[in-house]
């Protein structure tokens, strides 16, 4: 039996998000036709590119971006940009969360700050090992669900007040 999503091993389920990258196409293109289409399309393509090429890199996990590419689908253009940006927001403080908790943050920000200089000043990306960086890793599926809940909300809150 697969979990939907399975929260201690930090993976999201192909379940989840496969289904609802063909969801989303499916209902905008019943609901808004032609213009349906387009923003689901937009809302992938941006969330697929941008993220599975963080994801190609080993800058997150591929189910991250294909979380993000199921909402860019069902949500479409512009609100996946509302998204990504809540999602960061999120997961940078997660992930300061974490570095405080571990007593590790000022290794990060001197190791953060030296991949800086040198892409700055010799405009290169520096050699890393990548076994050291990935364990700091947070489970940012849960940052991009919280971002898309608070892109959700944001117009509705800002309304009241």
């Amino acid at each position: 039996h697969r979990d939907l999503h399975s929260f201690p091993t930090r993976r999201s389920s192909d379940l989840v998000t496969y289904p609802a990258i063909l969801i989303g196409f499916g209902l905008n293109a019943w609901l808004e036709r032609a213009e349906g289409v387009w923003s689901s399309a937009e809302g992938f393509l941006l969330a697929a590119v941008l993220m599975g090429g963080l994801a190609l890199i080993g800058g997150m996990g591929g189910g991250d971006a294909k979380l993000l590419a199921g909402i860019g689908a069902v949500r479409g253009y512009p609100f996946i940009i509302e998204v990504l940006f809540y999602s960061f927001l999120v997961g940078g403080a997660m992930a300061l969360i974490v570095a405080i908790w571990q007593g590790r943050l000022w290794t990060i920000l001197r190791r953060v700050g030296a991949m800086l200089y040198t892409i700055v000043v010799f405009r290169r990306l520096p050699q890393t090992e990548w076994n050291d960086v990935k364990s700091y890793k947070i489970p940012y599926g849960v940052a991009i669900c919280l971002g898309a809940l608070w892109a959700q909300v944001s117009p509705k809150l800002s309304e009241l007040g």
